[in-house]
């Protein structure tokens, strides 16, 4: 993990800092969600443990996001089956 971690912000404590979604951590946690990735390749992506983003400060900006992006692309997905489902109904006929 990188000291220089622009997705989270230190927070101090008696022990090792606490790493915190911050702004930027959210809106990547999004996009990426948007794509359907999965937990261990956001993880991956944010150059943190899956257990840091499901820890007790962070698991709900990170379930926050996660649903939304996923919704999104749901959604989208949704849309383009749709539209191709038409396309080949007008060929068909």
């Amino acid at each position: 993990m990188k000291n220089d971690n622009v997705y989270f912000d230190k927070q101090k404590t008696k022990g090792r800092p606490r790493l915190v979604l911050n702004e930027n951590g959210k809106k990547l946690i999004l996009a990426l969600a948007n794509i359907m990735c999965t937990d261990e390749e956001i993880a991956g992506v944010l150059e943190v443990s899956v257990e840091t983003l499901q820890a007790k400060h962070n698991v709900d900006a990170f379930t926050e996001n996660k649903k939304k992006g996923q919704s999104r692309a749901k959604s989208s997905l949704r849309k383009w089956q749709f539209q191709i489902l038409i396309s080949l109904e007008i060929h068909l006929v």
